[in-house]
């Protein structure tokens, strides 16, 4: 189950990279085999603190990254026009990107 949700990921975002390549380019930052991923991070009241980070396709193998990315996708779905949006603490995503 979870490589099929793997599967749809990584179409979604090579989707959006060829759209974002045809459209007027990918960010400098970006790198081939890499994607944008805005972290939203709530404190708990009305502040709310957005973070980028350049992830490593490689990522999209690991069952927790891609469990983060399904609780992005029922909270924004994936039909994002650009960078992809999941909402966790930045610690949480750091120890998620470590076992990549």
């Amino acid at each position: 189950m979870w490589r099929l949700k793997l599967w749809r990921a990584l179409l979604n975002i090579k989707k959006l990279r060829r759209r974002r390549r045809l459209s007027g380019g990918v960010p400098g930052d970006v790198k081939k085999g890499h994607f944008a991923l805005e972290v939203k991070n709530s404190n708990g009241g009305d502040e709310v603190t957005t973070t980028r980070v350049v992830v490593p396709l490689r990522c999209l193998k690991n069952p927790q990254f891609v469990r983060l990315l399904d609780q992005a996708a029922d909270e924004y779905g994936f039909r994002c026009q650009g960078t992809v949006t999941v909402c966790c603490r930045p610690a949480d995503l750091e120890r998620v990107l470590a076992l990549c």
